[in-house]
């Protein structure tokens, strides 16, 4: 039996296995690989630093074709999401004490 391999990020592999001439013998099978597939997922440090890095560069009008960018998106917006969670807890503590204060 012959087939393909397709790991995507987020370590999920699907294997589409086929018989002769490529023919599919059975549906595509996906599962979760429990083994890390790329720098985000196994040292999140390293690939941030290489980003900062690619994304410095681009900056400057340099080419550059191995920025990690539906990972680097990811980021900004969690990084926007947690600064607003940030200023709501402030904002509630502030309520509350003001409440305490003069309630």
């Amino acid at each position: 039996m012959h087939g393909s391999l397709r790991a995507t990020s987020g370590g999920l592999v699907t294997i589409m296995p086929s018989g002769p001439a490529g023919l599919a013998l059975m549906p595509e099978l996906t599962y979760w690989s429990a083994v890390p597939d790329s720098l985000y997922e196994r040292d999140i440090l390293s690939w941030s630093e290489h980003q900062a890095d690619r994304l410095r560069r681009l900056a400057r009008g340099e080419r550059v074709d191995d920025v990690d960018w539906t990972h680097v998106v990811e980021e900004i917006e969690d990084v926007g999401l947690s600064e607003l969670h940030a200023v709501e807890s402030a904002l509630d503590r502030l309520l509350v004490h003001l409440l305490q204060v003069h309630g």
